[in-house]
C-alpha cells in the first residue's frame, strides 16, 4: 500500500467547475478532514494567493499555496519561493500581446495583478467575478514590482498557443492556463518544480504525493506524483499519464477518507 501525505489540487477545471467562481460547500469541509487525518493539501492553480486564500477561507490558514502557475509558494502567509520573469521580456510580451485587439493581458506580482484594459468586460470580469486583488496602470512599465507572470486573456478562448510556444517556448514557459488564459514565465518554474520544491522541503516523498488535475499546465505535476489524477473531462494528454481519472474531486476526497485511519492506496 502506498500512504498519501500530501495532495495537490488545481482549481480551474478540477475543483471549479464549468467556470465556477466558488467552491461547493463540502469542499473545504472534506479538505479539513484531510487536514485532520495529517495529510498536507496544496491549493495548485494559475490564479493569485489573495484570491486562493478567499476561496478556502475556512481551511484558509491551515493549507499551502501554490500559485501563479508554480511561480509562487506561499504558507502561513509568507512567501517562500518565488521565480522571477525578467522584466525586459516581461514588458515586451505584455505590449505585443497587448498589440492584438482581441487580446487583454495580465501582469502578476507576488500577490497583485496589473491591467491596463480594453473593455469593461476584462476589469469587471476579474474585479467581480474571479475577485483578483487588481491595480489598475496606464503602462505595463509602471508595475512597481517583480513580475511573476504574463498572462494572455481572450474572451472566447481563441489564443493562438502555437505563436507564443514557437516564439518564446524555448526560453520561457509556456502553457494553456485556465481555458481562456495562455501563461507565461520564467523556465522551469512551474507546479510540478514547485511541488518538487514542497517535498523537498518538508520533507515528503514523490511516492506520498498525489497530485489532481485537468489541463495542460498540470502535466507536470501529476507526472512528477507518486499518484497522479486526472479529471475524466480532462486534457487527453494528461489523462494518458495519470494513475487515476476521476469525474469529481471531492467524491474521490470522500472515498479516500472513507473507513481508514489514514489515506492509503494500492501500489
Amino acid at each position: 500500500m502506498r500512504t498519501i501525505k500530501l495532495i495537490a489540487c488545481d482549481l480551474d477545471g478540477t475543483l471549479l467547475q464549468n467556470g465556477a467562481q466558488q467552491l461547493e460547500p463540502d469542499t473545504c469541509k472534506l479538505i479539513g478532514a484531510l487536514l485532520d487525518r495529517g495529510v498536507r493539501f496544496y491549493a495548485a492553480s494559475g490564479r493569485q494567493y489573495p484570491n486562493l486564500r478567499d476561496l478556502f477561507e475556512p481551511v484558509n490558514d491551515r493549507i499551502g499555496y501554490i500559485c501563479e502557475n508554480g511561480t509562487v509558494v506561499i504558507e502561513g502567509d509568507v512567501c517562500l519561493r518565488k521565480s522571477v520573469l525578467d522584466r525586459d521580456i516581461a514588458l515586451r510580451i505584455a505590449e505585443e500581446a497587448d498589440a492584438f485587439p482581441e487580446y487583454e493581458v495580465l501582469v502578476s506580482g507576488e500577490r497583485t495583478g496589473y491591467i491596463r484594459p480594453k473593455s469593461e468586460y476584462f476589469y469587471h470580469y476579474l474585479r467581480d467575478e474571479v475577485k483578483d486583488r487588481l491595480q489598475l496602470v496606464r503602462d505595463f512599465a509602471d508595475v512597481p514590482e517583480e513580475i511573476v507572470k504574463v498572462s494572455i486573456f481572450e474572451r472566447d478562448g481563441r489564443i493562438d498557443d502555437d505563436y507564443w510556444k514557437q516564439k518564446y517556448g524555448k526560453s520561457l514557459s509556456a502553457t494553456r492556463g485556465a481555458q481562456r488564459w495562455f501563461d507565461l514565465f520564467a523556465k522551469g518554474a512551474d507546479k510540478a518544480s514547485a511541488l518538487k520544491w514542497v517535498c523537498e522541503s518538508i520533507p515528503v516523498s514523490p511516492d506520498e504525493c498525489m497530485a489532481i488535475g485537468d489541463g495542460e499546465n498540470d502535466l507536470g505535476m501529476v507526472s512528477f506524483a507518486g499518484c497522479g489524477v486526472a479529471m475524466e473531462n480532462g486534457d487527453e494528454r494528461l489523462k494518458r499519464i495519470a494513475d487515476l481519472r476521476i469525474k469529481k474531486a471531492e467524491d474521490f476526497f470522500c472515498s479516500l477518507l472513507q473507513g481508514r485511519d489514514d489515506l492509503t492506496l494500492p501500489l
